[in-house]
């Protein structure tokens, strides 16, 4: 399943545009921050913000909340779904092209900054380990693998960090998450394959 709007759930304010969750397998793979509460705290107000969300984050821009999305184009099919969004959040044209192929699974994104600009994406999943370029990510007896690729020649892209995180469950109730971040690039393919 991809979202690129407001997940199920969650208030109106989230910052999620171009953010996506993902589900294989009838498990979650991808998971944004979800809503705690409505108490004016700190952690409530990182939920809203892009970093608790999905999202591609270009560099030394500065954020303008509230910012339309565009779908700029969509094909929905039996065994896939391919969106492409835009917006302007960051005061330049960011885009994401997302396609998820049901069987096997697999998401594939595409996120692209204007020329000379920069972006890092996040992606909130359950526990991990690194290694070059790649992500495995492990909840029980399931892995999901995480591997980007710099376009066009489609090279690795090495540099990723793993943080750990905390996503809401529900009203008051929360878990522990781990955050993928990218190294900063202009154009960067992720793909998730679960």
């Amino acid at each position: 399943m991809v979202t690129s709007a407001p997940a199920p759930g969650l208030p109106p304010g989230h910052e999620d545009h171009l953010g996506v969750t993902y589900q294989a397998g009838g498990h979650d793979v991808l998971v944004e921050a979800g809503f705690d509460s409505y108490e004016r705290t700190e952690f409530r107000r990182w939920t809203l913000s892009p970093e608790a969300h999905n999202v591609p984050i270009v560099q030394e821009a500065e954020f303008r909340p509230g910012t339309a999305t565009s779908l700029d184009a969509s094909a929905i099919g039996p065994s896939r779904q391919c969106y492409r969004l835009s917006d302007q959040a960051y005061g330049v044209r960011r885009t994401r092209a997302v396609l998820v192929h049901h069987g096997p699974a697999l998401m594939a994104v595409l996120d692209e900054a204007p020329a000379g600009r920069t972006l890092r994406n996040l992606w909130h999943f359950a526990p991990a380990a690194t290694g070059e370029g790649r992500v495995t990510l492990a909840a029980g007896d399931r892995r999901v693998t995480l591997l980007q690729l710099r376009p066009p020649d489609h090279a690795p892209v090495p540099g990723q960090s793993v943080r750990q995180g905390t996503v809401c469950t529900g009203y008051l109730r929360r878990a522990d998450s781990v955050t993928v971040v990218s190294p900063a690039a202009s154009r960067l393919l992720t793909l998730i394959v679960p």
